[in-house]
């Protein structure tokens, strides 16, 4: 079913809106196929969960910025994935590396 995991690295700018898209192979039913978002430091401490919803066949992940302008300071690299929750099975579809940004005044 979903065979390929895509391995995208970020940059996070900490207390800016980040969204991106994320278009899974076609062929895929996601008519009732939910996403979760994670991002984690290196410590594998959860600093964001992402708001996800599914239009067509792409994944909309979402972290407002003003939602976690609280990530601690020493946060500098970390990890995200996207998962595909379908009935009982998931699926990791992205995942990545994380730089995070926390220089608050560039923005």
């Amino acid at each position: 079913m979903l065979k390929l995991i895509k391995t995208i690295d970020e940059e996070w700018h900490i207390a800016s809106d980040w969204r991106r898209g994320y278009k899974v192979q076609d062929g895929v039913d996601l008519t009732s196929a939910t996403a979760v978002c994670k991002f984690r430091d290196e410590l594998d401490n959860v600093l964001a969960v992402a708001d996800c919803h599914i239009q067509d066949n792409t994944i909309i992940v979402e972290v407002l910025g003003h939602n976690h302008a609280n990530v601690p300071r020493f946060a500098k690299r970390g990890r995200y994935d996207v998962f595909i929750i379908m009935g009982d099975q998931q699926y990791k579809v992205v995942m990545g590396r994380l730089t995070i940004i926390q220089d608050i005044s560039m923005h």
